[in-house]
């Protein structure tokens, strides 16, 4: 769930960038510097992310890959 969540938080620079840069040449929240701020912002927002999703993902895979998480195996040992 956690994958998921981080994949859709993701803000898409090609949407907002564009965006933000039309409103600042039409002069909107210049001023106040609001059109930088939200860009700054949403790139962070971007790698907070890209970040969480490559922890959970790591995550995931080491817990797959060691045999750990719901019980399935056998456990090792000699039975």
């Amino acid at each position: 769930a956690a994958l998921l969540g981080f994949v859709i938080a993701a803000v898409s620079p090609a949407v907002v960038v564009p965006g933000l840069l039309d409103l600042q040449e039409r002069g909107y929240g210049v001023a106040k510097g609001i059109p930088s701020v939200v860009i700054a912002a949403a790139s962070f927002d971007d790698v907070l992310a890209i970040s969480g999703f490559g922890i959970c993902l790591s995550l995931v895979a080491s817990t797959a890959i060691s045999g750990g998480g719901d019980g399935g195996g056998d456990g090792g040992g000699d039975s």
